[in-house]
């Protein structure tokens, strides 16, 4: 029953960057949804990612999984958050390699 569930969830990864925003949707079901996107870090990006959630045919809250990337992420998580609390924001972060390690 929980694997039917996750797999009827919509992920939403973000890539955050000083202009656009790096966006992919995917659900368990369906895997990739489309191609990844790039959104502008304006409110105009914001709102083109409710469409493209709303047009994605899955039903339920999205989790969103954002990279934390410094300051960068704050803006839309902060949006995201304020627009639809019960949705899922996931913060991620890239482990750093150490100097002398391949």
């Amino acid at each position: 029953m929980m694997w039917r569930c996750l797999a009827e969830t919509l992920v939403v990864a973000i890539d955050p960057g000083k202009i656009v925003n790096r966006v992919w949707l995917a659900s368990g079901e369906r895997g990739l949804i489309g191609e990844p996107v790039s959104l502008p870090t304006l409110r105009a990006g914001v709102e083109e990612l409710a469409r493209l959630v709303a047009r994605s045919g899955v039903p339920g809250a999205p989790v969103i999984a954002v990279e934390a990337t410094g300051s960068l992420h704050r803006a839309w998580t902060a949006e995201l958050e304020r627009r639809s609390p019960v949705v899922s924001v996931c913060l991620l972060r890239r482990r750093r390699r150490r100097r002398g390690r391949s």
